[in-house]
């Protein structure tokens, strides 16, 4: 009689664990496509004169992009992690974590830069 393979008694909390980072990252995803949103819907309430002058636009896209590419990638990456839980054969990986993490922090840049690039708006009071 063949013996039986041993099950991994923390099959369901690594499940669990692995679906709650597929949520954090939808959840990042998120928020990214709504601070890019937000940042294209600012130019629209700077003066007429000042519309031209800053690239919110662009940068409001590129968050955007970023976080629908998340959207995919993460689910890849949940799905591969589910496969390697059931199989025992986990092996943690940091592609994902690196790519994300260079992508935020050129946009994070490209946000310094739009800050301190943008006129200064100045109110003329009566």
């Amino acid at each position: 009689m063949p013996e039986a393979k041993p099950t991994n008694p923390n099959r369901a909390r690594d499940h669990l664990a692995n679906e709650r980072t597929f949520l954090a990252w939808m959840r990042t995803s998120l928020a990214l496509l709504g601070f890019g949103a937000v940042l294209v819907r600012l130019r629209f309430l700077l003066p007429a004169d000042l519309q031209g002058h800053t690239h919110g636009s662009q940068l409001g896209l590129a968050f955007g992009v970023i976080g629908l590419l998340l959207v995919p990638l993460s689910l890849a990456q949940f799905l591969s992690r589910r496969r390697s839980i059931e199989s025992d054969s986990f092996e943690p990986g940091i592609a994902l974590a690196l790519t994300f993490s260079a992508a935020v922090f050129l946009l994070g840049i490209a946000v310094l830069g739009f800050v301190f690039s943008t006129p200064t708006i100045s109110v003329k009071t009566p």
